[in-house]
């Protein structure tokens, strides 16, 4: 697998589909030729900064698919109420990223949840 993307979620969801190895785009053309060869071999192949990240893997707690709904949505900027409206759901139900940080304020929640959402290649926004 070659991707620009190198957060856990994105790395680990590659191997769970059958990747045998996995670089980011900077790899360097030699490199990236013994890596081929090496899977053709049947080898897999899992550069050091790849299998740190994989290590240091916190797993991703079981979210609904409705609540990476809410997270994306958020993302995208939408307010509680506003999702609460798209989603035909209680205002109350659509700020369940509180619950995700330890907020200081439900403004700094948001924005955490999100940004560490991103991060681990768990949501994607256009």
């Amino acid at each position: 697998m070659l991707s620009t993307y190198g957060g856990d979620e994105n790395i680990f969801r590659a191997f769970q589909a059958g990747a045998m190895a996995y670089f980011l785009k900077d790899i360097k053309g030699q490199d990236l030729v013994d890596a081929i060869r090496a899977v053709h071999a049947g080898q897999r192949v899992v550069p050091p900064e790849i299998a740190s990240q994989l290590a240091g893997r916190v797993p991703l707690t079981a979210l609904s698919p409705r609540e990476m709904e809410i997270l994306t949505l958020v993302a995208k900027g939408k307010s509680n109420k506003e999702i609460a409206a798209e989603l035909a759901i209680s205002e109350a139900r659509s700020g369940f990223t509180r619950a995700i940080c330890s907020p200081s304020s439900a403004a700094a929640a948001r924005a955490q949840a999100v940004s560490e959402a991103i991060r681990r290649g768990i949501i994607e926004v256009e």
